[in-house]
């Protein structure tokens, strides 16, 4: 053991003495990690300038629908129209009302017989006219366009009616009650009807 202890001692002496450096166990490993940082840093050059922005992407798919709102409150009442007609006998026919889709005409022929019609503005409109008092009738499930209809129903003196309009295209109720004078102490006035109108 005396002998090969002083063998290796011989041998690292004379490496040492014939300018061949040994080194540490660790130290290439260190070199080669300092090495790996200089070269990592000193490569990258400083940051370039933002690019421009690409292109717009396509519009994605529409969403589902919403679910329905809540039911709004309750509209106002209609209010009512005042329905007048007043004239001499062997008058011209004479509009007095025109909307939602309906329109009424009077006339005052010899007798004096004051006379309503109504004129449909539409197609497919339906129309009920009752007089209270004799309990005659006027009705269509189906007017043409244009086409006239009697609101006097029966003629007679003192006629008292109730009558109803839906449009053709069912946007619009026409409800109204009249009365009607045929002959009467108004100055120049033989036929006269008045009632109201009201619109929904």
């Amino acid at each position: 053991m005396a002998v090969r202890a002083a063998v290796v001692v011989g041998v690292v002496c004379g490496l040492l003495g014939g300018g061949i450096a040994v080194a540490a166990p660790n130290a290439g490993q260190s070199l080669g990690r300092a090495a790996k940082r200089h070269g990592k840093h000193s490569g990258r050059g400083p940051r370039g300038p933002r690019g421009f922005p690409g292109p717009q992407g396509p519009q994605g798919p529409q969403g589902p629908g919403g679910p329905q709102g809540p039911q709004g409150p309750q509209g106002p009442a209609g209010v009512a129209i005042p329905l007048l007609y007043k004239a001499a006998t062997a008058s011209a026919n004479q509009e007095i009302f025109n909307r939602a889709g309906l329109k009424i005409e009077g006339s005052c022929a010899a007798g004096p017989t004051t006379t309503l019609e109504g004129r449909a503005l539409s197609e497919h409109a339906i129309f009920r006219a009752s007089d209270v008092v004799s309990g005659t009738t006027e009705a269509s499930n189906d007017l043409l366009l244009n086409q006239k209809f009697s609101l006097t129903p029966g003629n007679a003196q003192s006629d008292y009616v109730l009558f109803y309009y839906l449009a053709g295209d069912g946007s619009s109720i026409v409800t109204a009650t009249y009365a009607v004078a045929n002959g009467t102490q108004l100055p120049g006035v033989d036929c006269v009807l008045f009632g109201t109108v009201q619109v929904a």
